[in-house]
């Protein structure tokens, strides 16, 4: 259950944009849509926090975090909205950290 919930997450925080393109035409209702979604993503976060956590949940979650960290970092100093080599440059450092915690050091009392 973890596991799926630590999955739906993610893909809405990535793909919220995506989708409120795809369900609204006008920007009123895009942006409801929007602030909806966030809204759905933070209580399945808050959730998610209160079920047992495996190893792949945590690995997701962390995933999940550092896409959002990317995201900020993204918009204040890079300035830009849209896909560039910044945002796969923290694409890829996100997936390679989170994997290296959880997968390759071998000391994980800290997790």
């Amino acid at each position: 259950m973890a596991n799926i919930i630590s999955i739906l997450v993610v893909l809405l925080f990535v793909f919220n944009g995506l989708l409120c393109d795809y369900f609204t035409i006008d920007v009123i209702g895009w942006w409801t849509l929007r602030t909806n979604l966030y809204a759905v993503i933070f209580g399945l976060s808050l959730f998610l926090a209160m079920l047992t956590h495996t190893k792949f949940s945590k690995f997701i979650c962390t995933i999940g975090l550092g896409f959002a960290t990317s995201d900020i970092i993204d918009r204040v100093f890079f300035n830009c909205n849209y896909f560039t080599w910044s945002d796969i440059l923290m694409i890829i450092l996100v997936i390679s950290i989170s994997y290296y915690k959880f997968y390759v050091r071998k000391n994980t009392a800290s997790t």
